[in-house]
């Protein structure tokens, strides 16, 4: 399932919907890193457009312990982003989207 929106839309909803659709995935160890959350977000806007991602991280204590971060230059409309944030802190337990900027 792939997040759909555009730059008017809330922060709330963008927040539930990219908790419903965003996945934790084991990498190939992309810079020394084993996970990173990924997902799609559509640009449903008229204009080309760049954008960010940023997920607070937890450990299971449910303390803050770091950020995951992507970023993509430009995103055409109509076009996909496969974002991939890599977890780059151990102990890491769950996240919860920070910002989404585009």
């Amino acid at each position: 399932m792939e997040l759909e929106i555009n730059g008017a839309e809330l922060f709330k909803r963008a927040k539930e919907q990219i908790k419903e659709t965003a996945i934790v995935t084991r990498t190939r160890k992309l810079f020394g890193v084993p996970y990173a959350i990924e997902g799609k977000i559509t640009n449903n806007s008229e204009e080309a457009t760049e954008g960010q991602i940023k997920f607070k991280l937890f450990d299971k204590e449910g303390c803050r312990i770091g950020e995951a971060t992507d970023a993509c230059k430009k995103i055409e409309p109509g076009e996909i982003w496969h974002y991939k944030a890599l977890i780059t802190v151990e102990g890491y337990a769950s996240f919860e989207l920070a910002g989404l900027y585009w």
